[in-house]
Parts: C-alpha cells; structure tokens; sequence
C-alpha cells in the first residue's frame, strides 16, 4: 500500500509530529478495535508530511512504544501506531511503506511520526 485510500480500516506508522490528538486521554491503550467505528477515544488527525495545513486522515492513535509492530516492523522512536478511520486525501503516501502496504488506502494500521500527529 502507497497511498491513504488503501489504509482505511488498517494500522500505519506516521510521524508523532504530524498526528494531532483530538481526545488527550490519561493512559493510551495498544489494542486493535473491535470495529472500524470512529466513536472510541484516542481520536486524531494526521498531517500531510509536508504540510502543517492539511489534515490527510482521521483515526485512532494506538500506542508510541517504540517495539510495538505496525505491518511486522518496530514502530521505532518518535512515532505513534495509528487505526485509520477516513481517508481526506486518498493519493497521501504512507510514512513508512512497505510491500504490501504502500499508501494510507491500503493499511488498517500505521506508524506516524510524532511531528505529524495532531
């Protein structure tokens, strides 16, 4: 998966600092949804990588421990595991692609980079 329309309904990692949290909670859970549904807490948007100005999909952030796996891989330092929910630029590419997650369309989850978190 390359781009955002593909990751709906995945995990991907995206930069901490491009994924701004719209609910602050006092403790951050690691569990997959039971649904897709975009009513849970830990409510956030994700930047564009390039931009501060736009919002490029909406999900739930997961957990920013750097060994949990997003896609078989470490999320690694400064980065939060993302649910996506929708999708607002479908053509987005992911932060860390891989083979058979290359874009936001195709990933249920991600890893977003702590710059790109809102």
């Amino acid at each position: 998966m390359f781009t955002m329309v593909e990751a709906v309904g995945q995990k991907i990692a995206w930069p901490a600092s491009k994924c701004v949290d719209l609910e602050p909670v006092t403790e951050a859970v690691d569990i997959t949804p039971l649904s897709q549904r975009a009513t849970s807490i830990n409510k956030c948007k994700l930047l564009d990588l390039s931009s501060d100005d736009v919002v490029v999909a909406e999900g739930r952030w997961q957990t920013e421990e750097p060994k949990a796996l997003v896609n078989g891989l470490p999320l690694g330092p400064k980065a939060v595991k993302v649910f996506i929910d929708q999708v607002h630029q479908p053509e987005t590419f992911i932060w860390r692609p891989t083979r058979l997650h290359p874009d936001l369309q195709a990933s249920h989850f991600i890893g977003v980079s702590t710059n790109r978190f809102l």
